[in-house]
């Protein structure tokens, strides 16, 4: 990835609320599995999965439409 898709990703993520943030913290920063985290916020690990993939899936779209309004600001100053 990109320095620029990584500054994106880190803003994304930095405004996440602080319960979603510290899910995809645990995971992605700090290297716990799903149960591991689900035990670290006293929660049912399938509830954790389930958060988490969210949180994917919405960070996924929030990069997608980011790097998409970036190409049509190009496409415009290109024509």
């Amino acid at each position: 990835m990109s320095a620029l898709g990584l500054s994106t990703l880190r803003n994304l993520i930095s405004a996440l609320p602080t319960g979603e943030r510290r899910l995809v913290l645990l995971k992605y920063a700090e290297g716990f599995n799903d149960a591991e985290i689900a035990q670290i916020l006293g929660m049912e690990p399938s509830q954790a999965s389930a958060r988490i993939e969210a949180l994917e899936g919405l960070l996924f779209e929030q990069m997608q439409a980011s790097f998409e309004a970036e190409l049509s600001g190009e496409r415009a100053l290109a024509a």
